[in-house]
């Protein structure tokens, strides 16, 4: 019940405004000084407070003044009484803080009016800051999310790759028995850096964040029908550029909860998946022909909170979204958010003119002819004859990749580093013929490394080495100037060979990286659906529907000319409206001259 405490020293309007106070079923509190007001104010925190401004003792003014300054009960409305002749102090209580006033005398309806209007205010404003926490503790959970990805996938990730590493190093000296348990935990190992990169992906995924949207779903829907046996069938259009971050987490989040309760409740082998951006919204449908439920049935249920957060989060963004799903039918669930650009950046796991790059990342899965050649005739190669920077935080692992490089005579290690500055220093005074760098550098990244050493050291090809073997990342490293990319799981012979292709200039790219790295980008760009737009995702009697509305007409107008009823009319123009993200009559019309639906003055 609401709660309101009126001060005011004459008892009989006092018992007045009490009894009014409850004939609307509020909860009356009242006090007959301003002392015992503030008093009352404080224990029972009441939703509203009418005071009289002219009282013996504590008058209105330093009762507001009072309760101002206490946090307890700062933000309460508060609703001044004031007498006719009182103008100056409606205009004192006014700038003390006072929320609204009331001339005595007045009616139960000017009464009622006045409260009405501060809760309505107050809740506004209540929902305004829910809504703002809400957007805080989002974020927050992100941010955490973010953070214990990172730092348990780089950290361990790192850890049991630097431990790869080594057991490849001891390899070179062991027995033959010895060597069968080393790849016995080797194969260990590569199961926990399954494990582990999988498990940070599900936190929060790192190349959302590193290369955007379009990537990030690709790699998601493979996981997705691995794990489901569910094909995802997925379009996009318009999706080349980076969106401002809590957009692409925003869109990312809402089609991972879509498709996992596609996978629990829809029964369906294939799900549709439609991204893409038009004018300045990043639109997305995900929709299959499942068993489908009644929505008001599941929020009723107390069993919503995936599809509330899904909610939750567009609105968040000042974006919509939608769920629609009949029984036997299925659900068809679509969102609109603002698809605001990061900057002028385009996800470069899918830039059109790479048809080079794909090539050389086809040869580099190739065998090195040319390094089967040096090793059967290494006695001959001249001793340090490709001199190796090698830059990585990881002691662990910089000494097992220093150990296995020295073990071949055509190799040698005249510099280490463990962060940017130390390899740009190593570089520039050492003028290496290869710099092989971690991926993860303290400092910035070994990308920003690779572009730095082509401008400063040309002569100085650069190898990405890398415990990430999410395949996007392979056209990124390449295209940054570096010439290859090793994974640290790689064997031994993988990472020696590398480093003798880039120093003749070769690209080079793990085997087990590329023909994936290529199926990845044939994919992606295969998806690529330029028709895709909102406007094509209208029925047939809706596209009617939007060139009369666009021409004028209204929805009984409509009905007479299409032979529906009103109420059909008015169905099909509040889907067609919503499907395309328009609000209102003007917004519909500029989507209509935006894409060229009609033409002005028709």
């Amino acid at each position: 019940m609401i709660k309101i405490l009126a001060i005011e020293d004459e008892l009989p309007l006092l018992k007045n405004i009490l009894e009014l106070l409850q004939l609307e079923n509020y909860e009356a509190i009242g006090a007959s000084d301003g002392t015992t007001g503030i008093e009352l104010a404080r224990r029972h925190l009441p939703d509203l407070i009418i005071c009289d401004v002219r009282m013996s003792g504590l008058d209105g003014f330093e009762v507001l003044q009072e309760l101002r300054g206490d946090l307890t009960t700062a933000m309460i409305p508060f609703v001044f009484l004031t007498g006719d002749s009182e103008r100056d102090s409606v205009r004192k209580g006014m700038e003390l803080g006072a929320d609204d006033y009331l001339t005595k005398p007045f009616t139960q309806d000017e009464l009622d009016r006045a409260i009405r209007s501060q809760l309505d205010k107050r809740a506004a404003i209540e929902n305004q800051r829910l809504r703002l926490l809400s957007h805080r503790l989002m974020e927050m959970h992100e941010t955490v999310r973010h953070q214990v990805a990172r730092e348990f996938g780089d950290n361990v990730s790192e850890s049991v790759a630097s431990l790869h590493i080594i057991l490849e190093a001891i390899k070179k000296t062991s027995t033959k028995v010895d060597q069968f348990r080393l790849d016995q935990a080797q194969n260990l190992l590569t199961q926990l850096s399954v494990q582990v990169r999988d498990l940070a992906f599900d936190l929060r995924p790192g190349i959302l964040d590193d290369l955007g949207l379009l990537p990030v779903l690709s790699r998601y829907f493979e996981r997705y029908t691995d794990q489901t046996q569910i094909e995802v069938d997925f379009r996009h259009s318009g999706m080349e550029q980076r969106f401002q971050p809590d957009t692409e987490i925003t869109a990312f989040r809402i089609i991972q909860e879509a498709l996992t309760n596609v996978a629990h409740h829809a029964s369906v082998q294939v799900v549709s998946v439609r991204t893409w951006a038009e004018l300045d919204t990043l639109r997305i449908r995900v929709e299959d022909q499942g068993e489908g439920f009644d929505l008001e049935t599941v929020l009723a249920s107390g069993h919503a909170s995936g599809l509330i957060g899904m909610h939750g989060r567009a609105t968040l963004l000042s974006g919509e979204l939608n769920i629609e799903s009949r029984r036997g039918i299925g659900t068809c669930v679509t969102a609109s958010l603002p698809a605001v650009l990061r900057n002028t950046e385009v996800a470069e796991a899918i830039l059109p003119d790479t048809d080079s790059l794909i090539d050389s990342i086809r040869m580099s899965g190739k065998k090195d002819e040319r390094h089967a050649a040096v090793q059967q005739a290494d006695t001959q190669m001249p001793e340090a004859s490709i001199r190796i920077v090698l830059a990585d935080s990881h002691d662990l692992s910089r000494q097992g990749i220093r150990s296995l490089l020295e073990n071949e005579p055509g190799l040698s290690v005249v510099g280490e580093a463990v962060d940017v500055e130390q390899a740009n220093n190593a570089v520039q005074r050492l003028k290496p013929d290869v710099l092989i760098i971690d991926f993860t550098l303290p400092g910035s990244s070994g990308l920003d490394v690779a572009q730095h050493v082509t401008e400063v050291s040309p002569q100085t090809k650069v190898l990405i080495l890398s415990a990430n073997s999410e395949e996007a990342y392979v056209l990124k490293v390449l295209r940054s100037g570096a010439m290859g990319y090793v994974q640290k799981q790689s064997r031994a012979e993988d990472l020696v060979q590398a480093v003798y292709a880039v120093a003749e200039g070769q690209r080079y790219v793990s085997p087990a990286l590329s023909e994936p790295a290529i199926d990845t980008f044939v994919a992606l760009q295969k998806r690529r659906d330029p028709n895709l737009s909102a406007f094509n995702m209208l029925t047939s009697r809706e596209r009617e529907i939007l060139l009369l509305v666009t021409d004028g007409y209204t929805n009984h107008e409509i009905a007479e000319q299409l032979s529906i009823s009103a109420r059909t009319a008015e169905t099909h123009r509040y889907n067609m409206m919503r499907k395309l993200g328009v609000r209102n009559l003007a917004d519909l019309i500029r989507y209509a001259l935006q894409y060229g639906i009609f033409q002005a003055g028709r």
